[in-house]
């Protein structure tokens, strides 16, 4: 094993109060664990920097949690790749990041509406209310 790869193993492998030991990925965890999951990849922030100033990495293929890493990726000069589970629907009626982070969209029956954004897709009440949770 890497040697960087190794330490980086070495701070991140302890238990995470609030996460089973057992789930290795978000599709294995209820919905009201995922907090703890984002505050899990919070913590993650200064050993994986760290990690990739040491190391060669070109590319970082990463999903929505670790939402500060597109930072330090480019800090670094490294490449990103955005993967998601959610398909393009999802996306189109979340609208753009700077809708996200803005207040339009704070209680699921505000997702019923028609997206001011670019499209004309609407959401059933019973598609968004687990999306407050992620």
């Amino acid at each position: 094993m890497d040697k960087n790869i190794y330490r980086l193993y070495n701070k991140i492998s302890t238990k995470i109060q609030g996460l089973p030991a057992e789930a290795e990925s978000i599709s294995e965890l209820p919905i009201d664990q995922i907090p703890s999951l984002k505050k899990a990849y919070d913590k993650l922030q200064d050993p994986l920097t760290e990690f990739l100033k040491n190391s060669n990495v070109n590319w970082i293929i990463h999903d929505f949690a670790p939402y500060w890493l597109p930072r330090v990726a480019t800090l670094l000069g490294i490449n990103l790749v955005f993967f998601s589970t959610f398909n393009v629907t999802s996306f189109v009626s979340m609208g753009p990041p700077s809708a996200l982070l803005g207040d339009l969209q704070q209680r699921p029956e505000d997702f019923k509406a028609v997206p001011e954004n670019l499209c004309n897709i609407a959401m059933k009440l019973h598609e968004t209310v687990n999306y407050q949770q992620i």
